[in-house]
């Protein structure tokens, strides 16, 4: 998780890292950053994520900020 408007103008002191398996690769959307004041996605879209073993589950996180997967 980051603070700023993107994550490569972030306020780096705010990070927080969240680790997963090195055998898990995630793809597409890269970034999701919320409004400030209304909490939805600037970016809805799918983040996708590959096993070592070619398995894919996809995370969708649609224009009012609801995941599923």
């Amino acid at each position: 998780m980051f603070k700023g408007s993107d994550y490569a103008n972030r306020d780096a002191s705010y990070d927080e890292v969240f680790t997963m398996s090195e055998s898990i690769i995630p793809s597409d959307l890269s970034d999701i950053v919320y409004t400030k004041f209304t909490g939805l996605p600037e970016n809805p879209g799918t983040i996708t994520l590959t096993s070592n073993q070619n398995e894919t589950r996809h995370i969708d996180i649609n224009a009012k900020g609801t995941i599923t997967y």
